[in-house]
């Protein structure tokens, strides 16, 4: 029961504003926990965790599809059980080597998450420090897995400091270095981020019409996302912009199914004066769906060269 508390800690880090500090320590005494277990109990207690860790981060998924929040919450609990696993076996091994590479083996799963049809990178654990502008400036150099590994080098060395039968020394290095990691990140994001506004043109725009999921997925609400992101798109046009990006599924249809809305995203891309990319839900196989964006695409022609006949 202890571990549902440190996987709804950790969750609770993902949670929009001040929560990301979170991620630092709750993963402190799971890593506790885990290294005493055998590989075998290892195992299926990272089952067990990673179940709720993921039910608690995704359960949003179960207002679109029951079955599909299931599907990936298993899913992605299997992940974490093989992560742990594997910890477990090196460091019954020789516990430096469980020490060294778990931080490693914890960004190796992040990024196994990006590949093949099975991809689910949504959870990255340093997604969780987004409100924390100065700690994100270094996704630039180090993409989003190199914030990871930092945050589960931090939870490893707080672990060792807390651990009864490690010397004093190597638990006052192990709390120095924590805050060399997190104090080198806030500095360099001082140091990066503008003091004053920077002029210049704006080429790309990022649309977020953070509509809540129970509005979004309404029987009958699309128009209400079209509507939304229309508006959105208009007030941005006098920057001239060359891309409109559209957050995922904010679209909430199958455009490539649905050639109505194909046509109101088109026009709305036609007014703007810029390119739009679209979120939307996806079915068929590929060959369907090139087909139906060169359809798309020779739509959206014929209505530009229209409107210029128009003018």
């Amino acid at each position: 029961m202890e571990l549902i508390f440190w996987a709804f800690l950790l969750s609770l880090s993902y949670y929009p504003e001040y929560f990301g500090f979170l991620a630092w320590i709750a993963l402190v005494r799971p890593i506790a926990i885990f290294s005493k277990l055998t590989t075998k109990e290892a195992f299926k207690t990272g089952l067990f965790y990673g179940f709720f860790l993921n039910l608690f981060l995704i359960y949003w998924i179960s207002m679109v599809t029951v079955p599909g929040l299931f599907g990936a919450v298993f899913l992605l609990a299997f992940y974490i059980s093989i992560l742990f696993w594997l910890f477990s076996k090196t460091y019954h091994i020789k516990p430096i080597y469980g020490i060294v590479l778990f931080p490693f083996l914890w960004v190796g799963l992040e990024y196994f998450r990006t590949l093949t049809e099975f991809s689910f990178p949504w959870s990255d654990i340093g997604y969780t420090q987004s409100f924390y502008l100065k700690i994100m400036q270094i996704v630039s150099v180090t993409s989003v897995h190199g914030l990871s590994l930092l945050i589960i080098i931090v939870n490893i060395l707080l672990w060792q400091i807390l651990r009864k039968e490690v010397k004093t020394e190597r638990k006052l290095t192990s709390f120095l270095v924590s805050i060399v990691i997190i104090g080198g990140l806030v500095s360099y994001g001082w140091i990066v981020i503008p003091k004053y506004p920077v002029p210049g043109k704006v080429d790309v725009v990022l649309l977020q019409g953070s509509v809540p999921i129970d509005v979004k997925w309404a029987k009958g609400n699309e128009w209400h996302s079209f509507k939304l992101y229309d508006s959105l798109a208009q007030t941005a046009s006098d920057t001239i912009p060359k891309l409109f990006i559209w957050p995922e599924t904010s679209a909430p249809t199958y455009l490539s199914h649905n050639a109505e809305y194909r046509k109101v995203v088109g026009q709305i891309a036609i007014q703007s004066g810029g390119y739009h990319l679209v979120g939307a839900l996806g079915a068929g196989n590929k060959k369907i769906n090139k087909d139906i964006l060169i359809q798309s695409i020779s739509l959206i022609r014929k209505e530009s060269l229209n409107k210029d006949m128009i003018k």
